[in-house]
């Protein structure tokens, strides 16, 4: 759960960061300076690793949906489970609407 929790958290901070900055740009962008040739290649190569390692979890997550990864784990919430599930199901898709529509506003 750490590793999830912390790519959240950073990921709101970054969104934090970016509304912020545009709030005292006075909603005007700022001018990016473009990085040093030496560093264009150090970015694609974390780029890739990045998408290599989604791609390894995306595979992993849907051979466990086939073994029925889903019932095991709604038998991991104390009763009632189902409320639990649903509560936890809600919390998920509202996090990830407000990480989608901060993304996409930045």
């Amino acid at each position: 759960m750490i590793p999830t929790y912390a790519f959240v958290g950073s990921l709101l901070c970054a969104i934090l960061i970016g509304i912020t900055k545009t709030v005292l740009a006075g909603g005007h962008p700022v001018p990016v300076v473009p990085p040093p040739p030496s560093l264009a290649g150090a970015a694609v190569t974390s780029v890739s690793l990045w998408a290599a390692a989604a791609s390894v979890f995306e595979r992993l997550h849907r051979h466990d949906g086939r073994r029925g990864g889903e019932q095991r784990c709604v038998r991991a919430f104390r009763e009632p489970a189902v409320r639990y599930a649903q509560r936890t199901l809600t919390v998920i898709i509202a996090l990830l609407a407000v990480l989608l529509a901060g993304i996409a506003y930045l």
